[in-house]
């Protein structure tokens, strides 16, 4: 199996195992972080992401992302994404159990699909885009880098959303809208028109509730 390290070792980093192990594809080496935060299921700390060069000399030439979103803020996380990318290693997609992709998708570098999650034919997820347990993106809709669609989402057809957007719990999107970047959907929200302007969006019917600078 080929190794991978992990980079984060925040609350999710656990899910993320649990993943990866998962797939049987793949050995996981430790994980990185700016601080030691312990032995996650056996997995060591390695040190801070100063040693991901050695690692990658060293013939681990895979990685993934423990890092989660802070809403639509996805900065750390593009940081670490571009160093990862400039030192050569490769963003595998990441598949949690029950997972299902239908014929015709296209996933980003990096993607994560967490359990049960149902990608629908001619989809396309950009690069780290993580989509939660039990989520539905239905046919033909376009998610942008860095974008997060949380548990129990339910996404329809021909929608194109923007980079860096972020679907709160419970979330439903009607057919053929457009989300720019940098949207935030709050949870149980009902979208069924445009969102325009870079936000928070929230109710049902979604309204946006506070613009973002």
């Amino acid at each position: 199996m080929e190794k991978i390290v992990i980079v984060g070792g925040g609350s999710f980093i656990g899910n993320l195992i649990n993943y990866i192990e998962g797939m049987n594809q793949f050995e996981i080496v430790g994980y990185t972080d700016i601080h030691d935060n312990g032995s996650f299921f056996g997995y060591e700390y390695l040190g801070t992401d100063e040693v991901l060069t050695d690692l990658y000399k060293q013939g681990i030439k895979c990685a993934a992302i423990g890092v989660g979103n802070r809403l639509s803020d996805t900065t750390i996380k593009q940081k670490i994404f571009h160093r990862l990318l400039d030192i050569g290693f490769t963003l595998p997609v990441i598949k949690g159990a029950g997972v299902i992709v239908h014929k015709g998708v296209e996933l980003g570098r990096g993607v994560v699909l967490r359990d049960g999650a149902i990608i629908q034919s001619k989809a396309s997820l950009g690069d780290c885009v993580m989509i939660g347990d039990r989520a539905v993106i239905s046919h033909d809709t376009i998610i942008g880098d860095f974008s997060q669609v949380v548990s129990g989402c339910t996404l329809g057809r021909g929608i194109n959303i923007g980079k860096s957007v972020f679907f709160g719990f419970n979330c439903v999107v009607t057919n053929d809208l457009t989300i720019v970047d940098g949207c935030t959907i709050g949870a149980c929200s009902l979208v069924n028109k445009n969102c325009e302007i870079a936000g928070l969006y929230f109710g049902s019917p979604a309204k946006l509730v506070k613009k973002y600078e």
